[in-house]
């Protein structure tokens, strides 16, 4: 985990604050807004396979830490030493189509991340034109 998201956790709360809805907590922490799943329980119902939708399959290095509302999240890539950061964007998948599409970039570290929320930044337009144009 980076070390920055691993000190909030540790030194500030354990979830609640934050980008979207807030961090969602670890166990005994805040749980997710929709949910009420803790991180670990949220992660793991995520990478369950649907049988309704073969081609669903939830990327193993995101997890999902802070959830936006309307289905979507914001997610913690672990492959990523700066703590990258993907949007979860499912609304506009189509049935029987690949999920690649709903998984967004969305800023290369969890600083940047932090930095752009404090600022009052807005991510996701910007990221949504550039993976599907604008308008």
């Amino acid at each position: 985990m980076p070390s920055l998201i691993r000190s909030l956790y540790l030194e500030i709360a354990n979830g609640g604050f934050g980008p979207g809805y807030g961090l969602v907590g670890l166990p005994g922490g805040v749980p997710d807004i929709d949910s009420g799943k803790d991180l670990i329980s949220l992660y793991s119902a995520f990478r369950q396979p649907d049988p309704s939708d073969k081609l669903w399959k939830w990327p193993e290095e995101l997890l999902p830490v802070a959830n936006i509302g309307c289905g979507m999240y914001y997610c913690l890539n672990f492959r990523s030493a700066a703590g990258a950061i993907t949007w979860f964007e499912p609304n506009p998948h189509a049935d029987g189509e690949p999920w690649d599409d709903a998984f967004i970039p969305l800023v290369d570290s969890t600083e940047g991340w932090f930095r752009a929320w404090l600022n009052g930044e807005e991510l996701l337009e910007d990221a949504w034109n550039r993976k599907f144009g604008a308008g």
